[in-house]
């Protein structure tokens, strides 16, 4: 998103305000964005957005459209061959922006002529919405949860990122020609900061603002993509309701198949070094820990029951513990045991 920004604004200054033509923005555009790349931590996503932006921006110095589509699928393949493609940033960064794409395409098939006053905030939270139902899946696989209240967060953050990094630039260029001048520039950015910390905040503290579900299977991940696409593509057909139960329920059997028809159940011995950890899961839906581990000098709060044994639980989907037992009152077994109470409700403690 900011290096987005960040060309919008350079290329729009340097034609605006310079008067240079397309082409000679373009290039000197693609140029400072790479640069920028230099100053940041670079990631999947930060070179996704360089090469996206590179790929049209070269259409606009060589008078040629861009296509959306056509740009995403030429910056995964130079980004494939150099990163691997089950990487979260790579997943996550593609599925968000391909989201997006989908959305407002959709919406511009379906746009009418007479907009209401209120149509670009339903038009927002709709961009919002695609984005996130086509991340959910990788976000579920690598972080066990899904956040519900950040398609809300999104109207408010994504439009004042644009201000915030064009004040934040403001206040670097007055600063360095008069510093109280980038001193009360800067007082924009700490503004926009606080709203940001307040409104996060606010939306996190609400419930289901942030829901456990799991590690899906693959199987579950490619029944979501498949419902998904048919819901939206013909979900309002006549007679399509029949094919959208029969995938539902396909989904639907693929998350619950353990307890509906393997009913197995598993115990994990965990590596937290020295000392013991192990959960034991059933098929209906219980869980237990014995023991959680433990290391000398490491600080509670940061030792393995929080680095180790709560991503665990959090991957099967553990919001709760029907019991913890504590095999003796040594630290490499107790500790961990107890970073765990201190998260995750839990029915009894057996000493």
């Amino acid at each position: 998103l900011h290096l987005s920004i960040l060309a919008l604004y350079l290329a729009f200054f340097l034609e605006k305000a310079l008067g240079r033509s397309k082409r000679t923005s373009a290039l000197v555009t693609i140029f400072a964005v790479f640069a920028f790349l230099l100053f940041i931590k670079s990631s999947p996503s930060s070179y996704r957005a360089a090469l996206m932006i590179t790929v049209v921006l070269l259409g606009r110095a060589f008078y040629r459209l861009p296509d959306a589509l056509n740009t995403m699928a030429i910056a995964a393949f130079l980004l494939l061959l150099f990163q691997p493609l089950f990487h979260a940033g790579f997943q996550l960064s593609f599925l968000t922006v391909f989201g997006i794409w989908f959305g407002i395409g959709r919406m511009e098939r379906k746009k009418k002529k007479d907009r209401g006053k209120f149509d670009w905030l339903k038009e927002s939270l709709l961009v919002s919405l695609y984005a996130s139902l086509f991340s959910y899946p990788a976000v579920a696989y690598y972080f066990s949860s899904v956040s519900l209240v950040g398609i809300f967060a999104n109207l408010l953050i994504v439009p004042l990122s644009g201000l915030l990094l064009g004040f934040g630039l403001l206040s670097v260029l007055l600063g360095a020609v008069c510093l109280p001048a980038g001193i009360f520039a800067a007082g924009s950015v700490y503004a926009i900061l606080q709203a940001f910390k307040i409104v996060c905040t606010a939306l996190v503290r609400l419930p289901f603002a942030y829901v456990l579900v799991g590690c899906p299977s693959y199987l579950s991940i490619v029944l979501y993509y498949v419902l998904l696409f048919f819901v939206l593509e013909y979900g309002g057909r006549k007679g399509s309701w029949k094919v959208g139960a029969v995938l539902s329920a396909a989904l639907f059997c693929a998350v619950f198949e353990n307890p509906l028809f393997r009913k197995e159940n598993t115990i994990a011995f965990l590596d937290v070094g020295q000392g013991d950890a192990a959960v034991i899961s059933t098929y209906d839906g219980t869980a237990y820990l014995v023991d959680g581990g433990g290391k000398f000098g490491q600080d509670f709060g940061e030792n393995v029951g929080k680095r180790i044994v709560l991503p665990y639980l959090e991957y099967l989907g553990v919001s709760a513990l029907d019991g913890a037992f504590l095999s003796h009152p040594d630290s490499d077994h107790m500790t961990g045991l107890l970073e765990v109470l201190e998260t995750v409700p839990t029915k009894g403690l057996y000493l």
